[in-house]
């Protein structure tokens, strides 16, 4: 068992004694393995979007573009009965404006061969997919292989930045205390 497959209980000592290994002092909380931690600790279902905006087949891209410039995103999930049939990126509306094909369904100019991640993957894999495969976003699967959410880099971000936040808060407070 690896460090990221361990429960948060057992990170650390882990964290501990890579500080030791590090040159860190003996009870030292300041280790620069926090964020590593975080990364391998923190899961999909922890960074991604919940409150999808998702459209049919059959919905014009007319709609996609309107929906991802009202509510500032750059891909939407194609979604009926349960089941995820592919996305539409931005690229993809530019393209159907400069091909006259707008108000075509996003059925027929949606991503298919689409790469997804699970909700209880580590931070640290979509990490990896995100440079692996330089997308902008990722659907999120449950086990039941239902979608549950979408991940961008900016979601990750904003996450991290918020439980470092609380990490120096926490460290603060302790080297007061």
């Amino acid at each position: 068992m690896d460090a990221a497959d361990k429960p948060a209980s057992d990170a650390a000592p882990v964290r501990a004694d890579l500080a030791l290994q590090a040159g860190a002092e003996p009870g030292s909380e300041t280790s620069p393995l926090v964020l590593l931690e975080m990364i391998h600790r923190l899961k999909v279902r922890d960074v991604m979007c919940r409150d999808l905006l998702t459209l049919e087949r059959g919905a014009p891209l007319k709609r996609a573009q309107e929906l991802m410039r009202a509510n500032n995103i750059s891909g939407i999930p194609i979604h009926e009965s349960g089941r995820l049939y592919g996305l539409i990126s931005i690229d993809d509306i530019i393209r159907a404006l400069e091909g006259g094909y707008i108000q075509e369904p996003c059925g027929r100019h949606m991503t298919t061969h689409l790469i997804v991640l699970e909700d209880d993957m580590p931070v640290s894999f979509a990490l990896r997919y995100f440079g692996r495969y330089k997308y902008g976003r990722f659907p999120v699967l449950n086990r039941g292989r239902n979608l549950v959410g979408i991940v961008s880099q900016r979601d990750i971000n904003r996450v991290l930045l918020r439980e470092l936040t609380r990490e120096v808060e926490r460290l603060e407070s302790a080297h007061k205390g």
